[in-house]
């Protein structure tokens, strides 16, 4: 199996010397609101000092082993050696593979990673069969070539809520294919009307982001082949 990288956003502060981000020497770990912990080699970034914020790539060195699906696109981390934090940063681009040797500082050409988020309350539609919903989002994942990762979870805040989100390098694809082999199938589509919302992230993860459907006839949304 080919390894897989990450593309990040990262400030180090915890430091007297930046340390060297290209070559694989730098492995700290990266971690996900206290999860568990991610180690990482840092292959491709800037000579920088201490407090600047740098773009650099890093290996994921336990890839398949460990679960790194936690890295999505927009996904805030935390940069630690050992139990220290030393720095944190964001998910620019979420785990992939290249198909040759690539710098991010020339890198020319070719598809962002994204991710499209479908949250789905089904307290607003009582009679939704949400275990059914979850398996049908966990084939798209399982059999869909254009998704490259995936991430499911849920709560409760103010009432449950379920969020399915994938990680693509083609999000319009993507997008019309859930929406054909879920948001439009005679079993969910009224449902899903009545309960839930859905986004696409843009290039620099969720601090930008498109509408694509929402329960709020109010809410504007953005054309299905335009985002």
């Amino acid at each position: 199996m080919s390894r897989r990288f990450v593309e990040v956003e990262l400030t180090i502060v915890g430091r007297a010397k930046m340390p060297v981000l290209t070559g694989g020497v730098y492995r700290p770990h990266l971690r996900v609101e206290g999860g568990e912990y991610l180690g990482v080699s840092f292959v491709d970034g800037p000579h920088a000092s201490p407090g600047s914020t740098v773009r650099a790539v890093a290996a994921l060195i336990y890839d398949p082993e460990v679960d790194y699906c936690a890295l999505l696109v927009g996904t805030h981390f935390d940069v630690l050696e050992g139990p220290k934090v030393v720095g944190s940063g964001r998910v620019v681009r979420g785990p992939f593979t290249p198909s040759m040797t690539t710098s991010v500082h020339k890198r020319t050409s070719g598809h962002r990673m994204r991710s499209i988020s479908v949250q789905v309350q089904p307290d607003r539609s009582p009679s939704l069969d949400i275990k059914e919903l979850s398996a049908l989002f966990q084939e798209v994942a399982d059999d869909h070539a254009l998704v490259t990762c995936h991430s499911f979870d849920s709560g409760d805040e103010d009432g449950l809520y379920f969020n399915f989100t994938f990680e693509t390098e083609d999000a319009v694809a993507l997008w019309n294919d859930i929406r054909r082999l879920v948001f439009e199938t005679p079993r969910f589509q009224q449902h899903l009307s009545r309960a839930a919302m859905a986004m696409c992230s843009s290039d620099d993860g969720w601090d930008s982001y498109v509408q694509l459907r929402h329960w709020d006839t109010q809410v504007s949304l953005v054309a299905d082949n335009n985002f």
